[in-house]
């Protein structure tokens, strides 16, 4: 059987025409399975695959083909490098996009996780400036709770604690303590004549005298009112000579004069002494020593030191 050569043309324009068709058909087919397959894909990724499955059948329906003529596998040989630069076109537009949203994508997440990091350093620098309110308010509280307000001496509370912690520590070492109860004379008439507020800048002199007059070791606290109590730790051997010393020094440094119309007040102190074990068995048992002492020296006349030896003088 002879095939003219117009026979031979119509098989290659049909092929040319055909081929093309065939391959974007088996291209939008694999495409649709690719989707049908992985419904998460994204369908750029679907016809990405449709894409390469064309130009895959284009090369081989190209390679396959039987050519009469040089110039017929030229052209189809051009048309089957045009479409495979297209669908290489096509992939490499698919990537750049995807590399775009990714690039997006990640924008958004660094800066997601930079407010996240600008909250939590918020977070963290409030809490810090809370915990130092917290804790200035409670060193506030715990120094309300053991100081007098007016003089900055400590307070009662104070004055019991430490002369618990005093006493037990002398029985355990054997040493002496003496406990001088300091009591104000005539200080109701500044506060009758002058007014309160001539009371308390004379009492926050008081402290201020305790202040200078007293050794480090020594405790000075207000217990209220007038009321003051020093805790001094004196050698045994020596208790009472040294007591009534201390004593003494704090009487002189108690004088005051303080201005008023009329006449000047003289403003003084009369201090009782009780020593622990020699007048006491307990910190409750002398400070009731120390204080019954100071009363009965303010009944036999003010401005003096009185200890239990002196009492039995005066009695």
């Amino acid at each position: 059987m002879v095939i003219s050569k117009t026979d031979s043309m119509s098989t290659t324009d049909a092929r040319e025409t055909l081929v093309p068709l065939i391959s974007a058909a088996l291209g939008a087919f694999l495409a649709l399975s690719w989707q049908e397959a992985f419904p998460l894909m994204s369908g750029i990724t679907g016809a990405l695959a449709g894409a390469a499955g064309g130009i895959l059948i284009l090369r081989r329906a190209s390679n396959t083909a039987p050519a009469n003529t040089a110039v017929d596998l030229r052209d189809a040989h051009i048309h089957a490098l045009e479409v495979e630069l297209a669908g290489e076109r096509t992939m490499h537009e698919i990537f750049r996009r995807e590399a775009e949203a990714r690039e997006e994508e990640l924008k958004r997440y660094l800066a997601d996780l930079e407010l996240t990091h600008s909250a939590l350093e918020g977070q963290a620098s409030q809490s810090v400036e809370l915990a130092e309110e917290l804790a200035e308010q409670k060193q506030r509280s715990d120094y309300l709770a053991t100081h007098d307000m007016l003089t900055g001496l400590p307070n009662r509370f104070a004055f019991q604690e430490e002369l618990t912690r005093r006493v037990e520590w002398a029985a355990a070492s054997g040493s002496t303590i003496a406990l001088l109860f300091v009591d104000l004379d005539r200080f109701k008439d500044v506060n009758d004549t002058l007014g309160h507020q001539a009371g308390d800048q004379l009492l926050q002199q008081v402290a201020g005298t305790f202040g200078v007059a007293m050794r480090r070791e020594d405790f000075a606290a207000r217990l209220g009112g007038d009321e003051f109590a020093v805790i001094v730790e004196i050698p045994p051997e020596e208790a009472r000579e040294v007591a009534y010393n201390v004593a003494e020094r704090v009487r002189q440094d108690l004088r005051f004069t303080v201005p008023a119309p009329g006449a000047d007040l003289a403003i003084g102190a009369t201090i009782g002494i009780a020593l622990y074990p020699h007048d006491a068995g307990s910190a409750e048992a002398l400070l009731h020593a120390a204080d019954q002492v100071m009363y009965i020296g303010k009944r036999h006349g003010r401005d003096r030191v009185i200890t239990t030896d002196e009492l039995k003088k005066v009695e």
